[in-house]
């Protein structure tokens, strides 16, 4: 198995360390974890996982490429309505 390496580790350290965020980067980490969410609603998958520890970062400088992993306990939702 091969996978990809975020040098910035899981978002729940990230911000044990920092004890804080402005409000820009709030902003930027709350605006993706929306686009994900709304993009696995799109694609019918509910991830019932979702924590700090989840999501990770590509870079321990930069909050604008975070990804949501762990999908272990996700579930395709398909919706039949009669």
């Amino acid at each position: 198995m091969v996978t990809d390496y975020f040098e910035g580790g899981e978002l729940y350290h990230y911000l044990n360390k920092r004890g804080y965020l402005e409000e820009y980067e709030a902003f930027k980490i709350v605006k993706q974890m929306a686009s994900i969410l709304v993009y696995l609603e799109e694609c019918n998958v509910s991830h019932r996982d979702l924590k700090l520890e989840n999501f990770l970062l590509n870079d321990k400088d930069d909050l604008s490429n975070i990804k949501l992993i762990d999908f272990g306990l996700s579930k395709s939702l398909s919706l039949n309505y009669k």
